[in-house]
């Protein structure tokens, strides 16, 4: 890291703090003792004139002033793009970037080289990003060992825990499959019984009549008083 982006800061941050020699805002500022300009470290490193008073560059450490200044500027992270919502002070937000679960990295299996963030990532020893990748790399690492007995004894129980994770995931598709089967059989027995139910009242109706006539204006039927219209008769046939 050479600079830090002066985009992602969320603060007003003076000219002063910016690096005479990249521009950017000074990541681990050091001061060219001649101007008293700032640089990054790394930018010091690389050139031996100050870019500023170009004279030969030397340099001296921050003023405390100064360096309290810069500890209380506000950064996100370098991965905000990528939605990482970290903002918080210089030496925090570095700090959680060690860590960003929305850094990008590349998958460890040579075979595979795919690039995710963290988040995505299957485990982090191998660092990689599905769990056949996991498997390349592991036994790639055995296989490096040149031990006979381990890569065999590996082997075996990776054929092993295969064979055990295809009958896990056969027992519960079969599982699964019972239970669609068996709650078609309930609807299909609820349904007989509704259908059944349904018989059972289109017969009592056909068997039974209301000898007298629905009452318009008081609403009951005027053999039995009952006040539903739809009533069964009240006399068999």
């Amino acid at each position: 890291m050479e600079h830090l982006n002066l985009g992602r800061f969320t603060c007003g941050v003076d000219d002063y703090f910016l690096c005479v020699s990249c521009n950017g805002v000074v990541y681990e500022p050091v001061e060219c003792s001649n101007c008293e300009d700032l640089l990054c470290s790394g930018c010091a490193d690389n050139i031996t004139t100050c870019p500023s008073c170009h004279e030969n560059l030397e340099t001296r450490v921050t003023s405390r002033y100064a360096l309290q200044i810069y500890s209380q500027l506000t950064l996100r992270c370098h991965n905000f793009l990528q939605g990482c919502n970290q903002e918080g002070l210089i030496k925090d937000t570095l700090k959680h970037q060690g860590e960003c679960e929305y850094e990008i990295f590349q998958c460890s299996n040579p075979l595979c080289l795919e690039s995710k963030m963290r988040i995505d990532k299957y485990c982090d020893d191998p660092l990689v990003c599905s769990e056949n990748c996991k498997l390349v790399v592991s036994f790639d690492r055995i296989l490096k060992t040149r031990d006979q007995n381990l890569i065999l004894t590996t082997l075996h129980t990776y054929l092993k825990e295969l064979k055990e994770k295809e009958l896990a995931e056969v027992t519960e598709k079969i599982r699964k499959s019972i239970e669609i089967l068996d709650e078609k059989l309930m609807e299909k027995e609820e349904f007989a019984t509704e259908e059944q139910e349904l018989r059972d009242e289109i017969e009592m109706r056909r068997k039974k009549f209301h000898p007298g006539k629905w009452h318009a204006q008081g609403k009951y039927w005027v053999c039995c008083l009952n006040k539903s219209k739809l009533a069964l008769g009240c006399k068999p046939v």
